[in-house]
This record gives C-alpha cells, sequence and structure tokens, in this order.
C-alpha cells in the first residue's frame, strides 16, 4: 500500500499541496508542462519531493489574500522541508514529515 493512501492525513495533505503547488504556480501549468513526485518512507521519516518546470518563485501572499498559505501551513507538519532549484530549470521543493510504522493489523497485539 502506499504510503500515500494509508490513512495518513498529513502524508496526503503534503502530497496534494506540493503537486497543487506545481500545477498552479510554476510553467508546469503550461501546455507541454510536467512535474515529477518522488515518495520516499525510512527511518519513520516520510519525504515527498516534487520537481516542477520553474517559473518565479512568489513571496509571501498579503494579509488580505485568500490563498497563498499552503507551504506556511505544510512547514507546521514538518519536520524539515526546503527548496532547491532556479526559476529557468526548474524548482525542487521538499518536505518531510514523521511517519512512524504502523504494525499490521491482522498482527499488532491488541490489548484490553
Amino acid at each position: 500500500m502506499s504510503p500515500l493512501t494509508c490513512g495518513n492525513e498529513s502524508a496526503s495533505s503534503v502530497n496534494r499541496e506540493l503537486a497543487s503547488n506545481a500545477i498552479t504556480h510554476s510553467n508546469s501549468r503550461n501546455p507541454g508542462g510536467r512535474f515529477t513526485v518522488w515518495v520516499s518512507v525510512s527511518h519513520e521519516r516520510l519525504r515527498v519531493e516534487v520537481h516542477d518546470d520553474g517559473g518565479p518563485w512568489t513571496q509571501r501572499p498579503s494579509t488580505d489574500a485568500t490563498t497563498g498559505r499552503g507551504l506556511l501551513i505544510l512547514s507546521q507538519l514538518a519536520r524539515d522541508w526546503g527548496r532547491a532549484g532556479h526559476s529557468l530549470t526548474g524548482w525542487n521543493v521538499w518536505i518531510e514529515i514523521d511517519y512512524p510504522h504502523q504494525a499490521n493489523p491482522r498482527t499488532r497485539e491488541e490489548t484490553a
């Protein structure tokens, strides 16, 4: 089962927000545009990375804006996050969240 579809709401939120940002804010939204999502799980951490086709990196929204706070919200869930790249070559945005190993419900020991 994919870590992004296992019922972990934080993992699903991270994936949706980063992919949505690539589609909405980067050059990936243009005809022929692409973005790539990588997901890895290790040592009770989930890492989601999205590489897009670049474009300007916008600063924080104004106080009266109704959008533009997704990364700010994700940063509160994150163990760590960052970005690298350039507006001409593409951005790589990544986030790591705690992702504790979940026991198989059929083999998990129940306590009464």
